[in-house]
């Protein structure tokens, strides 16, 4: 499972490389799993959702 993105420039969602998605255990979050991710945003001026 991996994180979505949608822009202004990409109509369709696509999915990031699972090499820039990062699952692990937080213990400011009681050992809870946490997501992070790394994203290069391709243009300035674009509308970005995940």
């Amino acid at each position: 499972m991996t994180q979505l993105v949608k822009s202004t420039s990409r109509k369709r969602w696509q999915r990031l490389p699972a090499r820039n998605v990062f699952y692990y255990r937080c213990p400011d979050h009681r050992k809870n799993y946490v997501m992070s991710f790394t994203f290069c945003f391709d243009r300035e001026d674009d509308v970005y959702q995940f």
